[in-house]
């Protein structure tokens, strides 16, 4: 009896875990947007795109623009670095001689859900502008090719 309880604590614990990691894989990233929208210096514009049948939400796209500020960037870069073991999909480049983060994809464990976050550096001028899109694709979701 004592057995057939320990399987099933564990089963639970391994489910949950799963759960929770899925639900915080990109939670430092999710952590450095919340804190861009506080920050009035910060451009943030919010795109809600919806089924025009069933007016359900298929994908929301959060957009964020400064001009290159070290804290923002520093903060940014170490949130990509935390969170990129958990993505199924990131990459980097190297832009002016630095690498840098530049793309990374999201699934949680059933398939509803997926988030893509994208980085642009960007002159105009002698400004060096970052910006950041956030895009969540709201399931059931096409797996991969």
């Amino acid at each position: 009896m004592k057995t057939i309880k320990l399987i099933i604590l564990a089963i639970l614990f391994v489910s949950a875990g799963s759960v929770v990691n899925s639900l915080s894989a990109q939670e430092n990233l999710n952590k450095w947007v919340k804190k861009c929208e506080s920050i009035s210096s910060v451009e943030t514009s919010l795109i809600s795109y919806k089924n025009p049948e069933t007016k359900k939400l298929e994908r929301e796209t959060v957009r964020i623009t400064f001009a290159d500020n070290d804290e923002l960037r520093k903060d940014l870069f170490a949130a990509f670095e935390k969170d990129k073991a958990n993505a199924y999909m990131e990459s980097t480049r190297k832009v002016d001689g630095e690498v840098k983060p530049d793309y990374c994809r999201f699934y949680d464990n059933k398939g509803q859900l997926e988030t893509r976050y994208s980085i642009v550096f960007k002159k105009e001028g002698k400004v060096n502008k970052i910006i950041v899109t956030k895009q969540v694709f709201h399931g059931p979701l096409e797996p991969l090719a």
